[in-house]
Order: C-alpha cells, then structure tokens, then sequence
C-alpha cells in the first residue's frame, strides 16, 4: 500500500497534477509564493484517512527535490467541494488538486490539464478512467 501511495503521490508532484493544474493564465499568490527561493506547490485533497502518508511523502519529496509541498486535506464530514471553491474565490488555488468524478470534472473543466499523453494512463484499470474523460481526452487520475 506505502508503495502504490508513493507512487502515485511521487507521480502526481512529478506531473505536477492529482486531477491538472489550473491553466489560469492570471497570477495567483502561487506563482510568486517562495519557500528558500524554491516554488511552494500546494496540494488540496480531500482523503483524511492518507494525510499523514501524504504528508511524509510531501517532506520526503522536499527533501529529495528541495520543492517545498503543502499538502491541505478537507474532509471527515467537512465540505470538500466548497473548501476548494473557497481557495480558488480567495485566490489560493492549489497546483494539484482532487475531482470527485464527472460531476466535478463538469464544475473543474475550466482548470485542469488533459493527462491523455501521461505514461500512467496505461496502467490504470479498465473503467476508472470512464468519469473523467470528456470527448476522449482524460482529466483525472485515479486515487482511490
């Protein structure tokens, strides 16, 4: 389990997306937010149950990259989908964030990535592909 979390944890930094980064061409707070000279790249999730998995991935990956990593995790009971659409309103939207299928992807559409030409897309099973892709091309990465 450690193996695939690393996996898909180090893959996502590495891609620099969970669900794709915002295309916003404006600037955010993110783009000039330093730590040491080095980018801050924030991540907004919303499975409690692996933040303290992520958060030592995020510590390790700094440590091997010197790319600081804020990981925010909203939920057990709490708002995912307004937490995150109260980080976009205030203008700290994260670089990599979830999507909680085709209805989100709907709502997210105007800031993620297509992942269509990603390596991982091979791998992923038949079917968890299905709720977040859009006219044959794929915004989503399976996490769960």
């Amino acid at each position: 389990m450690k193996k695939v979390l690393a996996t898909v944890l180090t893959t996502s930094l590495m891609a620099g997306i969970f669900v794709g980064c915002s295309s916003n061409s404006g600037k955010t707070e993110n783009d000039t937010n330093k730590s040491d000279g080095n980018k801050v790249v924030k991540v907004f999730q919303l499975k409690v149950e692996i933040n303290d998995a992520l958060q030592q991935l995020a510590k390790k990956y700094e440590e091997e990259t010197g790319v600081k990593v804020e990981v925010t995790s909203v939920g057990g009971g709490a708002d995912y989908g307004a937490a995150l659409k109260a980080e976009f309103q205030k203008g700290t939207e994260p670089d990599i964030f979830m999507i909680q299928g085709a209805g989100d992807l709907e709502v997210w559409s105007h800031k993620v990535d297509d992942l269509s030409s990603e390596k991982w897309i091979s791998n992923a099973v038949k079917g968890t592909l299905d709720t977040v892709t859009k006219d044959g091309k794929i915004y989503g990465m399976p996490v769960a």
